[in-house]
């Protein structure tokens, strides 16, 4: 009933499915690799604006002994 000759030998390369799940799976990447670029650099940003707070919160401790008499040094 069906031979050989009948059935054609498919290309990975002439089905649909390889390029679009080629074109899915980069996109998932970029999606992927921008979420991952913006929560790094949010967590450099937090990270850096706690260290101003910390540093302004120092500077406030130390004005606030000096008026209370104390010496000391910054260091």
């Amino acid at each position: 009933m069906f031979s050989d000759s009948n059935q054609e030998s498919h290309s990975i390369l002439k089905n649909p499915l390889f390029y679009t799940s080629t074109v899915l799976g980069v996109a998932l990447l970029a999606v992927a690799w921008i979420m991952f670029s913006r929560w790094h650099d949010n967590r450099e940003i937090e990270r850096h604006a706690a260290q101003q707070r910390a540093e302004k919160q120092r500077e406030s401790d130390l004005r606030a002994i000096q008026q209370l008499g104390a010496r000391i040094s910054k260091s």
